[in-house]
């Protein structure tokens, strides 16, 4: 359709109230066909014909969700046709008289779908369910896109998947593992593909013990269920403070202690755990101050072993 054509269909669309109501209606909302008849007492046939030949003319757009459709007034640069006539019709139609009244059946619609989730939340057998989605893990990768600009040592890095996540938020990172064969896996599995969007990401084989990396370089160090492996705990923590520039800070996430030593032949754990005071005590001896220890909770399959998170700050 050429640009005159274009321009004299859509404002012939536009000089129908009908039509005239469904933008306004639909500006800031997404709304079904059926919400959007309660609000303008118009038949479903009728109503599809009219929201057909909006989109037609790229004026309304559609997403199924589910059982459901919904509508809304896609994004438009403020340039083009579309974008001018709807600025228009925004700046013109409250002074018509269906304008309130729509609005006001529009905002009872929309305190009916707060009022029904709601209702939901009341039954208390709904209360504290796990939803599909709802996991601990991806809460966590929310929490890593926060961090920005950063540089990062992940200790005992394994094959590389919490650096890579790191890395990908923006921020340089180094990983460490004392293990050839894991440093291997993560060069092959994340250093070479496109992991590190808009920072950097590489490996070190190397003990956390002793890594041979420059002193004051990093902002954060993570030692993520690992420390149970090292022999020397003590020795790792004083190399994260080693390498943490001033103000810099350490996290650890590992086992609480615990009494399941099965654990030591099938995970190769060193120790069965940490308890709060020794994990502390090596903390301030490592020189770390600002010490917070915390237990997150118990691990569903191992129900009898309790996950904990530590954090420390390298001092002035």
């Amino acid at each position: 359709m050429s640009g005159i054509s274009h321009f004299t269909t859509t404002l012939k669309l536009l000089s129908d109230p009908a039509r005239l109501r469904v933008l306004a209606i639909l500006e800031g909302n997404e709304l079904t066909v059926k919400e959007l008849t309660t609000v303008l007492h118009l038949g479903q046939s009728t109503l599809s014909s009219q929201l057909s030949q909006l989109k037609e003319q790229g004026l309304v757009t559609f997403r199924r969700e589910g059982q459901y459709v919904f509508y809304r007034i896609p994004r438009h640069s403020p340039d083009s046709l579309e974008g001018k006539l709807l600025r228009t019709v925004r700046e013109i139609v409250p002074e018509a008289e269906w304008y309130e009244r729509d609005r006001r059946t529009l905002k009872k619609i929309m305190e009916e779908r707060q009022e029904a989730s709601l209702s939901y939340f009341r039954e208390q057998k709904t209360q504290n369910q796990r939803s599909p989605g709802q996991g601990w893990e991806s809460v966590a990768m929310a929490f890593l896109l926060t961090l920005r600009s950063v540089r990062v040592v992940d200790l005992g890095c394994g094959s590389g998947r919490l650096a890579a996540l790191i890395a990908r938020a923006g921020n340089t990172v180094i990983g460490v593992d004392n293990s050839p064969e894991q440093i291997r896996l993560a060069n092959q599995m994340y250093h070479t593909e496109e992991t590190a969007r808009t920072g950097t990401l590489s490996f070190v084989s190397a003990p956390m013990e002793e890594t041979g990396l420059e002193a004051n370089l990093f902002d954060l160090a993570v030692i993520s269920h690992a420390l149970h492996h090292v022999p020397r705990p003590l020795d790792a923590l004083s190399e994260a403070q080693r390498i943490l520039k001033t103000g810099g800070q350490l996290l650890i996430l590992d086992l609480a202690s615990h009494q399941e030593d099965w654990i030591q032949e099938k995970f190769g754990d060193f120790w069965l755990g940490f308890s709060e005071d020794i994990l502390t005590d090596w903390m301030h001896e490592a020189g770390f101050s600002n010490i917070r220890f915390e237990i997150s909770g118990r691990d569903l399959e191992y129900p009898a072993i309790e996950a904990l998170v530590l954090s420390g700050i390298k001092p002035s």
